[in-house]
């Protein structure tokens, strides 16, 4: 990816005695950015050099998404001046300020492609190359077990090391497979072990619905939440993940997910075992919601069929003078871990584990009620299960509100 011109950025330099901060995430840029008169959902990326010097990054949208940059406020006013909110997107002005973008591989050229969950590198080569309005993405293909990848992200290829003698290490016999494509098998041959990679973060976005062609792996915090299970009392087979707020997130064998013991220990049964009758009528469908979702996405948001469905959320938003605001809203949508978009690929990976995993749409309620912070305040967030579990009311709780 090229760089813009450092002559086009803008350095300040205040004389007030009032301390200028840093941006130390998205909801920070996009305060700022809404301070300094941009559009609603513009942000600003605000560097600080020293207790006077400081500069700004002004981005059409999240910054993390590629969309147009400005490196000087005149030239993001004159930008702005155009937007007609509803309607514009931040990838119309030609990247602004940044050069155009440039794929760093190009079809045909032998690079190594980064395996997540095991953290090596794999001998792949380049065989197609697809650019997207704020992303490139690659089709790789495996030198050694001859399979194809497809949505690979730039930040996870690399041109081999020449000076650099390889080291081979033999197969594991139990590698995951995709969970597309058939030919799209990941047991390529290892080129350098884990201890010679730094493990690469931060390359997606929470609530970006993107692709990969991965399958779910059990990690070492598998073991970790079967003993929280097991001090739970809970029978062989079950895990509990421990949350905020003394919550918890417990899973049966057979897939059931319970957010209290109380919960999991009624649908195990008095005997601790969870009994099958095959003389009852099938159980009720889990809760469905009528709500409306501006959002089309793709996967579509599921409004049936989850336990979630229709629960209270309570979210918090930090502020850049560290006052935290509090938003209550709905669980109205979810996309399963199993959904594909169009393309066949899943719709949506998770930002902490990188592999496939559910996603909850969680509308706030009318925030024209508290004029005075509507600037301020979300009209929806994408939350995935661990968060929406950290903020999870329960009847007591809403009662409060």
């Amino acid at each position: 990816m090229t760089m813009h011109n450092s002559d086009d950025l803008d350095t300040t330099t205040t004389t007030s005695e009032r301390r200028i901060e840093a941006t130390k995430g998205l909801l920070s840029e996009r305060l700022l950015a809404h301070t300094l008169g941009y559009p609603l959902s513009w942000h600003v990326i605000r560097t600080v050099e020293s207790d006077r010097i400081y500069s700004d990054r002004i981005y059409a949208g999240n910054s993390g998404k590629r969309v147009d940059v400005y490196f000087n406020h005149v030239a993001a006013y004159t930008a702005a001046l155009k937007w007609k909110e509803g309607e514009s997107t931040g990838f119309e002005n030609d990247g602004g300020q940044m050069l155009p973008r440039v794929s760093s591989f190009q079809v045909g050229d032998e690079v190594e492609v980064l395996y997540q969950p095991d953290e090596c590198w794999y001998d792949a080569t380049i065989v197609k190359v697809k650019e997207y309005e704020d992303d490139i993405r690659f089709t790789v293909h495996y030198t050694e077990e001859d399979s194809t990848q497809t949505n690979v992200y730039e930040e996870l290829i690399r041109f081999p090391d020449i000076n650099k003698k390889k080291k081979k290490k033999k197969k594991k016999p139990t590698k995951p497979k995709a969970t597309t494509k058939p030919k799209a098998t990941t047991n390529p041959k290892k080129i350098t072990s884990g201890n010679e990679q730094k493990k690469m973060d931060g390359f997606l976005t929470k609530t970006k619905k993107t692709a990969t062609t991965k399958k779910r792996k059990v990690s070492d915090s598998h073991q970790v939440e079967a003993d929280n299970a097991q001090e739970m009392d809970l029978p062989e087979g079950w895990t509990a993940r421990l949350l905020a707020n003394k919550r918890c997130a417990i899973k049966s064998p057979d897939g059931k997910k319970f957010a209290s013991k109380k919960a999991a220990f009624t649908y195990i049964g008095n005997d601790g075992v969870h009994m099958v009758e095959t003389n009852k009528e099938p159980p009720p469908l889990e809760n469905t919601v009528t709500m409306k979702i501006d959002e089309e996405g793709d996967p579509p948001w599921r409004q049936s069929n989850h336990v979630y469905l229709g629960k209270r959320v309570m979210y918090k938003i930090l502020l850049n003078d560290e006052s935290e605001i509090m938003q209550v809203g709905t669980v109205a949508g979810w996309i399963d871990e199993a959904d594909q978009d169009e393309e066949g690929n899943p719709g949506f990976i998770s930002e902490r584990t990188g592999i496939p995993a559910p996603l909850f749409h969680v509308i706030f309620d009318d925030i024209t009620k508290v004029s005075e912070l509507h600037p301020y305040l979300l009209e929806s967030q994408d939350l995935e299960e661990y968060e929406l579990l950290d903020g999870l009311l329960d009847e007591k709780e809403e009662k409060k509100i």
